[in-house]
């Protein structure tokens, strides 16, 4: 009972490292995502700028 118990912490805590790795990992896209728009929105200005 007692190894049974010890194996299902392990895989509980297991889980949880694997949550926060994903959390992380959304985190990071999002950051792309924004700094993505922010560099696209530069370049149509640069774009606007040199049609001119």
């Amino acid at each position: 009972m007692r190894r049974l118990a010890e194996e299902a912490i392990a895989k509980v805590q297991k889980n949880l490292g694997s949550d926060k790795a994903v959390k992380v990992l959304r985190e990071e896209i999002d950051q792309l995502k924004q700094q993505n728009q922010d560099l696209q929105s530069r370049l149509a200005k640069l774009e606007a700028l040199a049609a001119k």
